[in-house]
C-alpha cells in the first residue's frame, strides 16, 4: 500500500489525555469488574435493568418525545403493556417479531417490552422498499408483525409476495382515525389500552445469552445481512459507554439517530440506562432544529455520526448553537477535516468517538478525548497490509499476511477467540465470508471489518476508508450490489456497475452509477428512470451521477474494475464520456458541465 499523509498524536497532546485516562478510571474499572460478575449470573437483560431504575427512580424522566414525557416508572409500565399483550396474544421467548417503524416511544416500548418475554425484534429500516424489504422481512420466520402507518403502502407492495401463513399477526401502529381499516390489520395502541401494566414474570427468565434482535447491516457485498444480537452484547455496550458518558438522572441525552441502527439502540440509549438519564428522541433528524432541541430539552449530551455532524457543521450559525448545556458527545464518524473546528465552533469539551460494528467482534473509543481519532482499541486487533485495487491481503512467499508498515493505512481486523467472540449473520454462509482464516499463522482466525485504518500514536488509531462494495453515504452503508440489481431491472438499463465517489466537504462517498444502454444519452428518459430509482431505493441510495459508457473494464475472472471508475470520479473536464447528476428536490437527471462540476466541488451546491 503506498505511504499517505500521517496524523500523529503528539507528545503535548497525549499528556493531557493521560488526565482523562485517569479521570475515567474508577469509573470504568467498575463497570468492568460488573460486568464480568455479570456474566458468571443467570438472568439479567434490557428489560431486568429498566425494571431497576422503574423501581430505584420511579419519578426520574427515562423518555422525552415533542409534547411526551414518560418518567422510568411510565416507561416501564408502557413496556410491560407490549409485553403482557404478546404473552396474551401466544408470544413467546424465540419468536421474531418484525417492527417497521420510525423513531416514537412506541418503538422502544415494544423493543423493551418484547425483551421482557424473550422475543427477538427484527429492526427492519423503515425506508427500504421493493425487493430489499421483501428481503429483510423473510430473513427470519416471523409470526408478527408490527408497521407504523405511514410504512403499510410499502409493505403492501409487497405482501402478496410473502405468502404469509392464516396464524401470523399484522399489527398497525396507528394515531390517525380509520388506519386500522385496511384489511388484515389489527389496530395495536387500541389493544393494549386496558392491558395490564405490571412486570410480567418472564423477565427473569431472560439469560445474557438470549437474543434480544436482529440488526441489519449491508456488511461489504450483497443485500442486507441480519446480526443476531443477545441481551449480553447490549449489556457490554452499557457498561462500556455509559463508564465513559458518567451519565446521572439529572442527565439527558439527545438521540436524534434511528434506533433500528446500534449507535442509538446500543451506544447511546446503554449509556442513558447505564446511568439512569433521559434519552430525548426525534422522529427524524433535523439540522435546523437541532440546538432548538438541545436548547429547549435541556439535553447535557448528544448522540452522532458523522454526516450528522457535517450536517450542522454546514448550517448558519445561530444563537442555540453557543447557548447550550451540552458537555460531552458520543458517535462515530467525526471527520478528522472538520474534527478541531467543530468542537470550538459549538464549544463542546468531550468528544467520545469510537469504532464498533454491530455484529463485529472490535472496539475503539476514545477514552483520553485526543483529537482525529477513534481511539485505542480495546478488543484484539490487527491492522494487516491490504492492496486496494486488487481488493486483496498482501502475503509474502509463505502465504501470511504482514502487519502495516509505519505511515501506511491497512485491513483492520479483529482478532476471533472465545473471548472475542464474533456472532455473525443469520446466514451461515454470509458469517463465513466475512472471516478470514490463517491470516498471520496456522489456525487463526479474524474477523473482517471492511475498513481501512491507520495508526497515529502513543496506541491510538485513525478511520481512513470502507473498502469492498459499499460505501456510505448519508450516515447509511450503500451496498453497490442492491443498487446495480435495481438499476439493472431498469428496461432501459443493460448493464450498470456502481461505486462510491467523494464530493469535497461532505461525509462518506456519493454514489455514482456507470451504465451500459442501446439508447442515446441524449434520448434517454431521464424523467422516468428517476422515479423508478426513487420507487426501488431508499433515498441514500439512489445515485447522485449517472456515467454512460460503451463497455466495463474486467479482470479475467469477469470481476468489474472499479477502481479507475473511482479514480475519474465525476469530473467532466477528465471523463470523456457523458456525465449527468440529481440535484437534491430537482425530478430527474441533468448533464453535468465543467461548470456544474465547478459549483459543486466549491460547495456551491449541497448535498
Amino acid at each position: 500500500m503506498a505511504q499517505i499523509e500521517t496524523n500523529k498524536i503528539t507528545f503535548g497532546e497525549f499528556i493531557p489525555g493521560l488526565k482523562q485516562f485517569f479521570k475515567l478510571l474508577p469509573s470504568t474499572t467498575k463497570a468492568r469488574k460488573e460486568f464480568e460478575k455479570i456474566e458468571r449470573t443467570t438472568f439479567v437483560s434490557m428489560g431486568s435493568y429498566i425494571e431497576e431504575h422503574a423501581e430505584k427512580i420511579p419519578h426520574k424522566t427515562a423518555l422525552l418525545f415533542e409534547s411526551e414525557r414518560y418518567t422510568y416508572r411510565e416507561f416501564n409500565e408502557r413496556c410491560n403493556q407490549v409485553a403482557n399483550f404478546f404473552l396474551s396474544s401466544g408470544a413467546k421467548k424465540g419468536d421474531v417479531v418484525t417492527v417497521i417503524m420510525e423513531n416514537n416511544p412506541f418503538l422502544l416500548f415494544t423493543i423493551v417490552g418484547l425483551s421482557k418475554i424473550g422475543a427477538v425484534v427484527s429492526l427492519v429500516n423503515p425506508v427500504l422498499r421493493g425487493s430489499v424489504l421483501e428481503h429483510c422481512v423473510t430473513i427470519a420466520h416471523t409470526r408478527f408483525y408490527i408497521i407504523d402507518e405511514d410504512r403499510i403502502n410499502a409493505f403492501e407492495e409487497i405482501r402478496a409476495r410473502l405468502s404469509l401463513s392464516p396464524s401470523v399477526k399484522l399489527f398497525i401502529l396507528s394515531t390517525r382515525k380509520n388506519a386500522s381499516t385496511k384489511t388484515g390489520y389489527i389496530d395495536l395502541i387500541d389493544q393494549l389500552k386496558n392491558v395490564p401494566v405490571a412486570n410480567p414474570a418472564t423477565t427473569k427468565t431472560i439469560k445474557p445469552q438470549d437474543l434480544l434482535c436482529y440488526i441489519f447491516t449491508s456488511g461489504t457485498t450483497g443485500k442486507p445481512k441480519a446480526a443476531a444480537i443477545d441481551h449480553h452484547r447490549w449489556i457490554s455496550g452499557k457498561y462500556a459507554f455509559g463508564s465513559v458518558m458518567e451519565l446521572t438522572p439529572e442527565d439527558t441525552i439527545y438521540i436524534p439517530l434511528p434506533f433500528f441502527h446500534g449507535t442509538a439502540l446500543f451506544v447511546a440509549w446503554g449509556a442513558a440506562i447505564h446511568g439512569g438519564a433521559a434519552i430525548l428522541i426525534r422522529r427524524r433528524f433535523s439540522a435546523s432544529q437541532f440546538w432548538v432541541d438541545v436548547k429547549k430539552y435541556h439535553a447535557t449530551a448528544f448522540a452522532y455520526i458523522g454526516e450528522l455532524c457535517r450536517y450542522l457543521y454546514n448550517q448558519p450559525s445561530c444563537p442555540e448553537e453557543k447557548d447550550h448545556a451540552i458537555q460531552k458527545i458520543i458517535g462515530n464518524g467525526l471527520r478528522t477535516d472538520i474534527w478541531k473546528s467543530f468542537k470550538k465552533r459549538f464549544q463542546i469539551p468531550y468528544i467520545f468517538e469510537f469504532y464498533a460494528s454491530s455484529e463485529g467482534n472490535i472496539t475503539f473509543l476514545n477514552l483520553m478525548n485526543l483529537d482525529c481519532t477513534i481511539g485505542i482499541g480495546l478488543t484484539p486487533y490487527a491492522i494487516a497490509q491490504y492492496n486496494v485495487e486488487q481488493d486483496k491481503l498482501i502475503k509474502n512467499k509463505k502465504g501470511f499476511t504482514q502487519k502495516i508498515r509505519k505511515n501506511e493505512a491497512g485491513l483492520l481486523l479483529g482478532e476471533i477467540t472465545d473471548k472475542s467472540r464474533f456472532g455473525g449473520y443469520t446466514s451461515e454462509e454470509a458469517t463465513e465470508q466475512k472471516i478470514f482464516r490463517d491470516v498471520f499463522k496456522k489456525g487463526d482466525a479474524w474477523f473482517n471489518t471492511g475498513d481501512l485504518v491507520k495508526k497515529i500514536g502513543f496506541g491510538h488509531a485513525q478511520f481512513v476508508d470502507r473498502i469492498g462494495d459499499t460505501f456510505r453515504w448519508k450516515g447509511e452503508n450503500v451496498s453497490t450490489v442492491e443498487v446495480e440489481e435495481v438499476i439493472d431491472s431498469i428496461d432501459m438499463v443493460n448493464e450498470s456497475s456502481v461505486y462510491g465517489v467523494q464530493i469535497p466537504g461532505t461525509e462518506g462517498r456519493a454514489g455514482m452509477a456507470s451504465i451500459i444502454t442501446d439508447i442515446n444519452p441524449e434520448s434517454f428518459d431521464f424523467l422516468n428512470f428517476t422515479r423508478q430509482l426513487r420507487r426501488l431505493l431508499p433515498s441514500f441510495a439512489v445515485p447522485v451521477f449517472i456515467r454512460f459508457q460503451k463497455e466495463f473494464e474486467t479482470t479475467a475472472t469477469m470481476k468489474r474494475i472499479k477502481s479507475k471508475l473511482k479514480q475519474t470520479g465525476f469530473n467532466p473536464g477528465e471523463v470523456k464520456d457523458p456525465l449527468y447528476v440529481l440535484f437534491p428536490g430537482t425530478p430527474e437527471y441533468v448533464r453535468l458541465t465543467q461548470s456544474l462540476y465547478s459549483e459543486i466541488v466549491n460547495g456551491n451546491i449541497q448535498f
